[in-house]
């Protein structure tokens, strides 16, 4: 006689002269497996009492169930007999594999690091995960909670630490195994990027030195100058600069005409007017920004 292993969806005693004798216990079974759904069953003679504790058991744990009976009849009628049923206790979930590290990302703080890891989900009977991480070489374990039937999960670490993470499933029963570790070495704060700006002489003339320091290794810095002139509206200018291996930088400012800053042109007799600046730069790929200013100046 097949086996078969169901979720119960209802049971219960009923009076019924037309399919068995009365009194008698239904319930309705779905096979993990597909082979029915949704389809009564009977107790035998002797079983009925079993059927209904079981059940019961089953439904208000959760668990599965396994029924030793006849194969149902096409349609579910008439009702099939169950010989045996046994209720299966949950078991841990199997231990997820292939932990692995997908990307370091920026968090909110920062003095911290995002971590995106990935796993290969072999349970379907977790109601979670646990991804557990210990700060080497003595700290504290902690852990992050992730959603069931989940193969990725995010932490948020302090920099400058090496960690080992492992991810476990976990249910009712207890936890699985845990996968295997992996260490990460979590990136220090990087320092924060410096603008500094002076006007300085140049062949005869001036212009604005810019200098820039801690931006990204080789990238692309956008720089805007916003040059004020007493008595005339500020101006703002685009300039590009390019961070070298160590992230500097250092452009010149020459306003409107490549000569320099100097001289303002003003009516006759009139003394040159002062000039300030006011300069941000922005780093392409590292996002890092940073401020400065110069002046008053004004032309000799």
């Amino acid at each position: 006689m097949p086996s078969y292993r169901c979720t119960v969806n209802e049971v219960g005693p009923a009076v019924d002269g037309t399919e068995t004798a009365s009194p008698v216990v239904y319930i309705n079974l779905t096979d993990t497996k597909g082979s029915f759904a949704n389809t009564w069953f009977y107790a035998a003679d002797g079983a009925q009492n079993q059927m209904l504790d079981v059940a019961i058991a089953a439904i208000n744990g959760d668990n599965a169930v396994d029924v030793v009976a006849t194969g149902p009849n096409a349609g579910g009628m008439p009702y099939t007999e169950i010989d045996r049923i046994h209720e299966m206790r949950p078991r841990p979930p199997a231990a997820p594999t292939n932990l692995h590290l997908i990307e370091i990302q920026p968090a909110l703080s920062p003095s911290q690091r995002q971590l995106f890891v990935g796993w290969n989900d072999n349970s379907d009977n977790e109601d979670g995960f646990v991804l557990v991480f210990q700060q080497q070489p003595n700290g504290v374990p902690g852990e992050y909670g992730v959603p069931a039937n989940s193969t990725t999960g995010y932490m948020v670490l302090d920099g400058g630490h090496d960690y080992t993470i492992y991810v476990a499933a976990f249910n009712n029963a207890g936890y699985s195994a845990p996968s295997n570790s992996i260490l990460v070495t979590v990136p220090d704060t990087p320092p924060a990027a410096t603008l500094s700006a002076a006007v300085i002489p140049s062949s005869g003339n001036f212009v604005l030195s810019i200098t820039g320091t801690n931006f990204g290794n080789n990238e692309p810095v956008d720089i805007a100058v916003v040059w004020s002139v007493v008595g005339e509206q500020p101006a703002t200018f685009p300039v590009l600069g390019t961070a070298n291996s160590l992230g500097e930088f250092s452009v010149p400012f020459s306003g409107v005409v490549p000569e320099g800053l100097c001289p303002i042109t003003v009516p006759f007799g009139q003394l040159q007017p002062s000039q300030t600046f006011q300069i941000t730069a922005t780093g392409q790929t590292s996002h890092k920004t940073a401020s400065a200013t110069a002046g008053p100046f004004t032309c000799p």
